[in-house]
């Protein structure tokens, strides 16, 4: 096979001239003309990209500092009060029992007499533990001698009911007389009276 370019004789397997380089067929040089185009790399389809949501602007935390402050003031006026009370109390119990021998705790003797409940000279002694004990100190007179000997026979208690009203429980032979009193402390001065407010008698703190 000769090239039709420089006329070379070139072998007939051969598709270029061995001289010029020319293609010696026809369709050859349309088909070296033709470009190899790579192939296209496939690319998923990518989701729109997803941009997180906007953060909402910082804010500190509030601090109950004024309810805590509340609770704290609360708990003191609670607290405060509360002293108050038992001092008070304190203060009650502390005249109405003895306290600083202001109370009825003492020895009273008996100086007048308008009713058979006492009689002049007889001593009303009020012990801590609600013990009340009749001394006779003189045996001078009949009257006197009785007294003595019902006394000795007797056993009494006490109860103060309020800082107005008492309470005598006497125990003799068996038969037991409950006594409601009103007293009045005014000093070294003691002044027993009935419910309805009569007169029984007076009496004055031992020396």
């Amino acid at each position: 096979m000769y090239c039709g370019k420089c006329g070379a004789e070139n072998s007939a397997q051969m598709d270029y001239c061995w001289s010029c380089g020319s293609p010696l067929r026809s369709g050859q040089a349309q088909q070296t003309g033709t470009y190899n185009v790579a192939p296209q790399q496939y690319t998923p389809n990518q989701a729109p990209y997803d941009y997180p949501p906007p953060m909402a602007p910082y804010r500190q935390p509030i601090q109950p500092l004024a309810k805590k402050k509340k609770k704290k003031k609360t708990a003191l006026i609670i607290s405060i009060v509360s002293i108050v009370l038992v001092v008070i109390v304190a203060v009650i119990l502390f005249l109405l029992l003895g306290g600083g021998n202001k109370g009825i705790q003492n020895k009273w003797v008996v100086v007048y007499e308008t009713s058979d409940q006492f009689f002049p000279g007889l001593i009303l002694d009020f012990k801590k533990d609600g013990e009340l004990i009749f001394e006779v100190p003189t045996l001078d007179s009949e009257r006197a001698l009785e007294v003595a000997v019902l006394v000795a026979q007797t056993k009494a208690t006490y109860k103060i009911i309020d800082d107005n009203n008492i309470e005598v429980m006497m125990h003799t032979d068996g038969d037991t007389r409950l006594l409601k009193m009103k007293y009045k402390i005014e000093g070294d001065t003691l002044t027993f009276s009935n419910e309805t407010g009569e007169f029984y008698t007076t009496l004055k703190r031992a020396k």
